[in-house]
């Protein structure tokens, strides 16, 4: 029963901090090695984040890879 637990402790932490924190580092990198950056900081940058993508986008794991 605790192996369930803490898988499941591993996976919603993948899913709800891991991904979209890299997700939006990934974002932010590129976007400042654009010649024309469109975030002025961090919480604009994640606003506009979320507003382009959303939050269910955000968790998805393949916006980070389609970057790599």
């Amino acid at each position: 029963m605790m192996r369930v637990v803490v898988k499941g402790a591993g996976i919603s932490e993948a899913v709800l901090t891991v991904t979209p924190q890299e997700t939006i580092k990934v974002k932010f990198i590129h976007d400042q090695a654009s010649p024309n950056p469109k975030y002025r900081g961090f919480f604009q940058g994640v606003r506009e984040i979320v507003r382009e993508q959303g939050l269910v986008n955000i968790t998805s794991s393949e916006h980070v890879y389609t970057y790599l």
